[in-house]
């Protein structure tokens, strides 16, 4: 089991060193006795080694790991791809945050609360089964399934990891083509230091990289932005 959704989770801003923390976890319903789950699956799949139906809003996940040493001097952020509802997450004790909403991912920088041994991650969600006015999509709010309405999700089902990062880094990007006039807008999110920093991208083209090293004189602003003429690409239909 510990094989499932081993792939990289995320198709931007991919990095070499990072570590999945899908697989075994330890879980309980509400106050009750721990039990074993296999993370990203939620209780009521087979895939998660519970397959139970029951209806509890109160689930909590504790996962213990290491972090390799080699990460030792770099941001450390822990990453949710998606928790069904409410998710606060704790490490070592030292709670970090809180997320609200089960369709999209959230991380956290955990830097401060690590211990560089043995780290323990416990995820407290609440996903109220009878709550009609939360975003829920087809979940039923009554125990057995009917009709349109599926089984319910609760707590993680999408990847959990970890991944070190430069203290001066790309946090975002979005491009937006403009075929009409042959060009591309680029803006993107940056933290550091307030000095020119250098951008370096590159835009491919039937087997041919075009690239640009641009620098930028440092602002303020959340968001930078560049225009960036290229060579005309030719639409092409569906």
């Amino acid at each position: 089991m510990d094989g499932l959704r081993n792939e990289y989770p995320r198709p931007q801003f991919v990095r070499k060193e990072w570590q999945n923390l899908n697989g075994e976890w330890d879980f309980r319903f509400g106050k009750e006795n721990w039990q074993k789950i296999t993370v990203p699956f939620v209780f009521q799949s087979r895939l998660s080694g519970i397959g139970s139906n029951r209806m509890c809003d109160r689930v909590t996940y504790r996962k213990k790991c290491r972090i390799p040493k080699e990460w030792s001097g770099r941001e450390i952020f822990l990453h949710f791809g998606a928790v069904d509802y409410e998710c606060r997450v704790y490490v070592n004790g030292r709670y970090q945050g809180m997320h609200v909403g089960g369709n999209v991912g959230f991380s956290f920088n955990i830097t401060e609360a690590l211990n560089w041994e043995e780290e323990e991650i416990v995820a407290e969600v609440f996903d109220p089964c009878e709550d009609e006015t939360i975003p829920r999509g087809k979940q039923y709010w009554l125990k057995e399934p009917d009709s349109i309405w599926y089984t319910r999700t609760t707590g993680i089902w999408q990847t959990v990891w970890m991944e070190p990062v430069n203290r001066e880094r790309i946090v975002s990007l979005k491009y937006t083509p403009d075929i009409d006039n042959g060009t591309v807008r680029i803006d993107y999110s940056y933290t550091g230091n307030p000095a020119d920093h250098t951008l370096d991208f590159g835009i491919s083209k039937v087997r041919r990289i075009i690239r640009w090293t641009l620098v930028f004189p440092w602002t303020r602003k959340k968001w930078h932005r560049y225009l960036s003429a290229v060579p005309r690409m030719r639409e092409t239909s569906p």
